[in-house]
């Protein structure tokens, strides 16, 4: 299964998080990872697995 990896800084990530919602709402998912941290730029590293659906 295919992944699809972000970065959302801890201030100011409105449009990493945009992007984020954006593929989680478009894919079919099957798992979330996610990591908070803290240096020395503060943010989130996201993992998300998703399935292909050929219609």
């Amino acid at each position: 299964m295919p992944f699809l990896f972000f970065w959302i800084p801890a201030a100011n990530g409105e449009n990493e998080t945009a992007r984020l919602n954006e593929a989680v709402r478009s894919h079919r998912v099957v798992a979330v990872e996610k990591y908070f941290w803290s240096a020395p730029n503060p943010g989130w590293t996201i993992c998300v697995e998703y399935m292909v659906c050929h219609q």
